[in-house]
């Protein structure tokens, strides 16, 4: 009978060590599972490209953000381009971390606004406070050069009633990939008037 209540009560011992042990590894791990630091900020657009208000001739359009972004929510439905007259332009939309970037398919000389959806969210769900609107207009800035590697030389210019106007000259090289036929060929460019060659 002693060895008995001996057996028992080693067994009650140990139950009761196992279960002080479990209490213990249980607060441990609720301790050290606690969440701290959570990211609740919503992200905004510190810069684009071009930049609100100015002039460009790089079709593609671009927004950096204050935080690395979920690639999966900046589509062409939440970083869209539209024109003078409502008209949404089309094109394909790539993130990189903080930089999401829209290349239209095709965009004439004008006068375009860019928007960001408030939707778009940062890698802890946060999405922006409002949508981000920006307006540029696309179209010819700086100089435009023509020629090649060899010598080449304009010998007129002209223009027309729609305002394009007309090179001539002469190259001795390929222009725009053409190849030459033979000592100085002649060439006739035209440029409307933004500078985009027709």
């Amino acid at each position: 009978m002693n060895k008995f209540i001996l057996i028992l009560s080693t067994l009650i011992l140990l139950i009761g060590l196992s279960c002080a042990r479990n209490e213990d590894t249980f607060k441990d791990y609720t301790v050290a599972g606690e969440k701290t630091g959570i990211d609740t900020t919503a992200p905004t657009i510190s810069s684009t490209t071009p930049a609100n208000g100015t002039k460009t001739d790089n079709s593609s359009i671009s927004a950096t953000f204050s935080e690395v972004m979920d690639n999966s929510t900046i589509s062409n439905s939440t970083f869209t381009i539209e024109d003078s007259s409502k008209n949404s332009v089309s094109g394909t939309v790539t993130t990189n971390n903080e930089i999401s970037t829209f290349t239209p398919s095709s965009i004439s000389p004008g006068n375009y606004t860019a928007t960001i959806s408030k939707s778009v969210k940062d890698l802890a769900g946060n999405q922006m406070a409002s949508n981000y609107s920006w307006s540029f207009n696309y179209g010819w800035v700086g100089t435009k050069q023509l020629g090649t590697s060899s010598c080449d030389g304009a010998k007129g210019v002209a223009t027309d009633s729609s305002g394009n106007f007309y090179v001539a000259g002469y190259t001795y090289g390929g222009l725009d990939g053409n190849s030459n036929s033979g000592c100085n060929d002649l060439f006739v460019v035209k440029y409307d008037s933004d500078g985009n060659k027709k």
